[in-house]
């Protein structure tokens, strides 16, 4: 049974329904053997159009995330239920656009669809992929439920393990202070949006060359500027964005100008934990590479 169209905005997305239109972009992300790689292997243009006008347009079960810049599909986001008040996640998006935080966005908003719209009991979502795609599914709450060991196979043939996740309207707190930070337009508050560029605009040039491990950080900033981001730094690439980050080594509160002064050298870190101008919770020893990284 076909469904009222239904549409989501982001700040930088359109979630809706598939058309027969959309068959290009999708091809281009699930006919990709590097996005595919934990999941079937990378569509033909056959089966991607089959898949398009069959699961996604007739049966409804899938979202479309579109760019609002560019009006190009660069996700597609499964999303259906499998049993009264129960709703299944997942998402793959074009690899040209990974690393900017489209699944975290997308994902968040369907969940606040599922509890605040459908009233959902629970949402489900499982991965093979326990390392990025699992990463992004405890930063949105979701709780590691099981192991189904050796499970599935795997494109080579090797049987590998499915972790099933899951997430009840209660514990969607992990993402909730970010949807307080939106205006009524959608965007982010703009003394956030001001402050939070800077930082990130300082932090572009960072020379983390002389730091060997992963580290992973939760800003939330107080005063004026309230707000939250968080810094990762893995595998030697630095990453910034303005998101919670739920599987992080530190959570670190303090105001825009606490911050401002630490990345300035006008206060040292650990001055600043000392006399309570930031605080600290979590790993204490990994939130000492601020120093390094806001220099």
């Amino acid at each position: 049974m076909k469904r009222e169209p239904v549409q989501i905005e982001t700040e930088r997305l359109l979630l809706r329904h598939f058309t027969p239109l959309d068959q290009d972009d999708l091809l281009a992300i699930l006919g990709d053997e590097e996005t595919m790689r934990f999941s079937e292997r990378a569509f033909s243009r056959e089966q991607t159009n089959h898949f398009l006008l069959d699961f996604c347009v007739k049966r409804q079960n899938a979202f479309a995330a579109e760019s609002r810049e560019t009006g190009h599909v660069i996700g597609y986001l499964l999303f259906h239920e499998t049993d009264p008040e129960i709703y299944e996640i997942g998402w793959f998006f074009n690899r040209q656009v990974w690393g900017n935080g489209y699944a975290w966005e997308s994902a968040s908003a369907l969940l606040m669809h599922a509890f605040s719209t459908l009233h959902a009991h629970k949402v489900i979502a499982e991965t093979t992929d326990n390392a990025r795609s699992g990463k992004l599914m405890r930063r949105l709450g979701m709780t590691l439920e099981g192991v189904q060991r050796r499970q599935v196979r795997d494109q080579g043939g090797n049987w590998v393990d499915l972790y099933l996740y899951g997430i009840f309207p209660r514990e969607v707190k992990s993402f909730s202070h970010a949807n307080t930070q939106k205006k009524r337009n959608g965007g982010i508050d703009m003394k956030f949006q001001e402050f939070f560029s800077l930082v990130k605009g300082r932090m572009a040039d960072v020379d983390v060359s002389n730091i060997h491990e992963n580290v992973a950080f939760q800003f939330d900033i107080t005063g004026e500027e309230a707000g939250t981001f968080y810094v990762e730094l893995k595998n030697g690439k630095l990453s910034v964005e303005p998101y919670e980050y739920y599987d992080r080594d530190a959570k670190i509160t303090c105001s825009a100008d606490t911050l401002i002064k630490i990345a300035t050298g006008k206060l040292d870190p650990v001055a600043a934990f000392t006399f309570r101008k930031i605080k600290v919770e979590g790993k204490l020893e990994k939130a000492l590479l601020l120093k390094q990284l806001l220099k």
